[in-house]
């Protein structure tokens, strides 16, 4: 059982604990004792640091996946899943791995949408910087939408060239 040192001390700005377990090849760790507030009741919470790593707010695990808060979020809700696996993208990505991450996104798609009354929700992708990939480590971005987020589509959706879509098509199939 961890103790819960913000229940005695809610100023506590440090603090000593050991490592009394630890999963997914030594990259998640369990303290014996903890100063950092769980994020729930509306109370302000600090997530800190452990050896300058950023303890994350983690809100779905299994064998393959992590998903946690995005810590610059575009909307309330906003997660990101990974798989536990490293890979830099979606070109290099296990199949199994790619799997487990789209069943884990859907699964927290499905509580944003009845935790968090979202209205809708996108899963986002980047590969490769031009694609606006800043972290090299393939990633799906689980974003909640809400009637009146701000966000906007990055492009205006208007029809194509037909001979440009039927040579792109011809390209990329198979035969």
């Amino acid at each position: 059982m961890t103790d819960r040192l913000y229940y005695t001390d809610s100023y506590l700005r440090g603090f000593t604990a050991r490592i009394t377990g630890h999963a997914d090849h030594g990259r998640t760790v369990y303290l014996d004792r903890t100063a950092f507030y769980p994020t729930s009741g509306g109370q302000p919470f600090d997530t800190g640091s452990i050896a300058g790593v950023a303890v994350l707010d983690v809100v779905d695990e299994d064998e393959r996946t992590i998903a946690f808060m995005d810590i610059a979020p575009a909307t309330r809700g906003h997660a990101l899943v990974i798989p536990r696996e490293h890979t830099p993208d979606l070109l290099s990505v296990d199949p199994e791995d790619l799997r487990a991450v789209a069943v884990a996104s859907q699964r927290l798609a499905t509580r944003a949408k009845e935790r968090l009354a979202a209205d809708g929700v996108n899963l986002v992708n980047s590969c490769g910087a031009v694609a606006w990939q800043t972290i090299f480590h393939f990633h799906v971005h689980v974003i909640p939408r809400y009637e009146d987020d701000p966000l906007r589509l990055p492009w205006v959706p208007s029809e194509g060239d037909r001979e440009q879509i039927q040579a792109a098509a011809q390209e990329l199939s198979d035969g």
